[in-house]
């Protein structure tokens, strides 16, 4: 078989500012991998996020040539991409994330049909999912949520979690402005203590604001910390930080330590691993929400043919196209306001990629 490698860097620019407690984002790096054999060409993509995975871009390519190029070498079967990485998982999530899902991508195409159908079969073609409003000034959060609403958007997630009393005046002032269907998803991104986040969770709703959860409100693994919380409050508690694999699920869930928790591809490290913690979450009798980081198009792509797959996934955070100045490209799934649309496509559903789009330079190519 005839196979080849290449890797692009982009530059995708954001309609504004992404704040969180953790960082300020202007602009995405996205990292894209493009895998052919005989013809075909799977396609996937990376982004450093140094304060979540730890994986910088430096980190990403040099576990992409040291670990996963060798092992592609040494050969694989292209109609089986979960066995790649069985042995040896690369030490960085995030490359192998990219890989995987240029691996999960070329299968399904192999085979002529969506990675969905890949996966098991093709639930649902429609969904909904919100939109991230940064943190900053009551004003200015009220202004954006305004404009989310205006937009198509039904959900919002709020980045909050410095101050009670200016977290108090951001969710006011938005909950002045949006209509009576809105809900808001509150992530306090690890800000607060045990104790802080019961009262502050609990001011939220003496306020009756019409929150659907409470996104990580302590720190990552301040397990105890977040047990208590869930144990306090009535509101749905969802561990994001707190979990990057199965282990780290399978320790919420004993616990119950969150009510929910979320799944990125890109921190647990791609596809085979996002289909065990599904599992696990149809186990506990649980639910799970998929969520993406600051990131390029096609990890997302793979996002969404994963959400199609799997009923244990029952909330949506795969905003990050929303948030682009412009989406380049052309694909077989559709973004339109909060509503994403599976169209009929194979694989992840890339049509025409756009490698040159965003500042795209070609970093290297070569036969593997």
């Amino acid at each position: 078989m005839a196979h080849s490698v290449a890797l692009w860097r982009r530059w995708i620019p954001l309609k504004r500012p992404f704040i969180t407690a953790l960082r300020t984002v202007s602009t995405v790096e996205d990292l894209v991998l493009v895998l052919t054999v005989d013809g075909v060409t799977g396609y996937g993509s990376a982004s450093p996020t140094p304060q979540i995975t730890g994986d910088s871009s430096e980190r990403i390519l040099r576990v992409l040539v040291d670990e996963a190029l060798p092992l592609l070498r040494r050969g694989f079967n292209p109609s089986r991409p979960a066995e790649v990485f069985t042995d040896r998982p690369l030490s960085a999530t995030s490359t192998q994330y990219m890989v995987e899902t240029a691996l999960y991508d070329l299968a399904a195409k192999g085979q002529g049909v969506g990675l969905a159908q890949l996966l098991g079969k093709t639930l649902r073609t429609s969904f909904i999912s919100d939109i991230t409003i940064s943190r900053n000034d009551p004003a200015t959060m009220a202004m954006d949520a305004l404009s989310a609403v205006q937009d198509g958007f039904s959900l919002l997630k709020l980045k909050v979690g410095d101050h009670l009393e200016l977290d108090l005046a951001r969710l006011r002032a938005i909950a002045a402005v949006i209509p009576s269907h809105v809900r808001l998803r509150v992530d306090a991104n690890q800000a607060w203590d045990a104790r802080s986040a019961v009262a502050i969770i609990q001011a939220y709703q003496q306020e009756d604001f019409p929150i659907d959860l409470i996104e990580q409100p302590v720190p990552a693994t301040d397990l105890a910390g977040l047990t208590y919380v869930t144990e306090h409050v009535d509101l749905p508690v969802m561990a994001d930080e707190s979990i990057f694999n199965t282990k780290d699920a399978r320790k919420v869930l004993e616990l119950g330590a969150a009510d929910i928790i979320n799944i990125k591809l890109a921190k647990c490290g791609g596809i085979t691993e996002a289909l065990r913690m599904c599992d696990l979450v149809a186990q506990y009798q649980s639910e799970c929400m998929i969520g993406c980081m600051m990131e390029g198009i096609f990890g997302i792509l793979a996002a969404v043919q994963l959400t199609a797959a799997r009923p244990e996934i029952t909330r949506v955070d795969l905003d990050c196209p929303s948030l682009y100045a412009k989406l380049l490209g052309t694909y077989g799934v559709e973004f339109i306001g909060e509503r994403i649309t599976i169209g009929d496509c194979q694989g992840i559903g890339v049509v025409e990629p756009a490698l040159e789009s965003w500042e795209g330079e070609l970093l290297w190519e070569m036969r593997l």
